[in-house]
């Protein structure tokens, strides 16, 4: 984020991507600016945890839950939120405001200290919602979008081939290793035979 403003670079959205990370559609770009209508942020699996029993099975909460007395007074809130990692999505706007107002000196000693496990996923937006950012989820079904865009276990080519037609899916998580470089290549061929055959 800093990097971008210290070279004046020109953008409307800061996206983090995962490198196992996998688009497999055009229109990404459209569709942010239509699901981002009224939001500064926007990310998948959304939660606002005010104590460690609102979700006790998410490992990443726990672990900052039980750091909380050191984070608290960093936040300065009674909650905090998470998006899940890939693809979070942060207008300039409010990414010029969490630069503006954090102590990042203060936030860099947490960082070299801290054992909260995917940090990443609670940090930025739980910063973005404290500077009065309007929290937005992609438009899915929870328990639907474990098809596609989840933690462990790799997405199969049949599930791919499934998110390719489902709305609102342009990329899907976790492709692993080899199988990246090959489901991008499935992914492609199948989109010249779509365009083909029109």
């Amino acid at each position: 984020m800093n990097w971008l403003e210290e070279t004046n670079i020109e953008y409307d959205y800061f996206i983090n991507l995962d490198s196992d990370v996998l688009f497999i559609k055009h229109g990404f770009e459209s569709f942010i600016e239509e699901v981002m209508e009224g939001y500064d942020c926007m990310g998948a699996h959304m939660q606002i945890q005010h104590s460690v029993h609102d979700n006790p099975q998410f490992y990443p909460g726990v672990t900052l839950w039980n750091e909380w007395h050191r984070w608290q007074p960093f936040f300065q809130t009674n909650y905090f939120v998470r998006y899940f990692n890939p693809a979070q999505v942060y207008r300039r706007s409010i990414v010029r405001k969490i630069l503006d107002k954090t102590d990042f000196n203060q936030l860099e000693q947490l960082l070299a200290a801290t054992d909260t496990f995917a940090m990443e996923e609670m940090l930025y937006a739980t910063l973005a919602m404290k500077y009065g950012g309007k929290c937005g989820e992609y438009p899915w079904n929870y328990d639907e979008s474990l098809q596609y865009v989840r933690t462990v276990k790799p997405i199969s080519f049949d599930e791919m081939k499934v998110a390719k037609i489902a709305p609102h899916y342009y990329w899907i998580h976790p492709i692993k290793g080899e199988s990246f470089t090959f489901m991008s290549m499935l992914s492609k061929q199948m989109d010249h035979k779509i365009r083909f055959n029109q």
